[in-house]
């Protein structure tokens, strides 16, 4: 188990040499953390632009001794551990967890744990006991109803060169998802951040950002920079998260 307070980050290249600006980005928080003992937990980069969110909601540790790796291998991956009600008596903890791919979004979280083995790691990655997905809980305003345009209105869609209805523009890009088409993606979380032809809800918009954005889709990456910077509705705010986005905007911007 990592232990979010004392979590290293260290980034290499493939040659397991220090690299130079890789923008891999640790957010530790460790929530309601007593933690005493000592800990060497790290997390190693073996890419760039990843970004790992490491809460331990419940906490308390008692981590003596504890050498816990985690291995990213790949770039632009976003990881995420919770761990809920953790209360983790571990002592001498050498485990290893390694994720390799791009562009991936890993969220794992483990419910009412009170011993120190609700994370079996094994060599060839990590398995869960109690598992569930990891929402993150976004106020959202008041207002449910869509307050910019109805479903019936005309809008101007570039890729087909014509106006057409919200709706039918919304099925047009929900189509094109399923071609990954990234534009589509952020498309769809503009309508879902500011209640276009829909329901606002900012957690899907977020969602359709952020998988845009990992596909390199450089607008995705400003867009989320700005919201985690300026914690515009109802998103706290973030300035690691929104230093990543923007850097890695910055840096895909340089390649077009």
């Amino acid at each position: 188990m990592l232990c979010a307070c004392s979590v290293a980050k260290e980034s290499r290249n493939s040659d397991s040499k220090p690299t130079k600006d890789p923008n891999n980005v640790v957010i530790v928080n460790s929530k309601n953390a007593l933690n005493f003992g000592s800990s060497n937990d790290k997390v190693i980069f073996k890419g760039e632009n990843n970004i790992v969110e490491i809460n331990n909601e419940g906490a308390t540790f008692n981590s003596k001794n504890s050498n816990d790796v985690m291995i990213i291998e790949g770039n632009q991956n976003v990881v995420s551990v919770n761990q809920a009600g953790v209360t983790d008596t571990s002592e001498d903890s050498h485990d290893t967890t390694y994720i390799n791919g791009n562009r991936m979004r890993k969220e794992f979280i483990a419910k009412d744990v009170l011993d120190a083995q609700i994370l079996h790691r094994k060599s060839d990655g990590l398995t869960v006991t109690n598992s569930n997905i990891s929402k993150q809980i976004i106020q959202q305003d008041d207002d449910d109803e869509p307050f910019f345009f109805a479903a019936d209105e005309l809008i101007f869609v570039p890729e087909l060169d014509s106006l057409i209805t919200i709706g039918e523009a919304i099925d047009f890009y929900n189509s094109e998802t399923l071609k990954r088409n990234m534009e589509a993606y952020y498309k769809l979380g503009t309508f879902y951040q500011f209640g276009v032809g829909t329901k606002r809800n900012i957690p899907k918009a977020l969602e359709y950002f952020e998988i845009a954005a990992r596909n390199n889709h450089v607008t995705a990456q400003y867009t989320l920079g700005t919201i985690y910077k300026n914690g515009i509705m109802g998103v706290p705010p973030n300035a690691e998260k929104a230093n990543y986005y923007f850097k890695l905007a910055a840096k895909n911007g340089e390649k077009r």
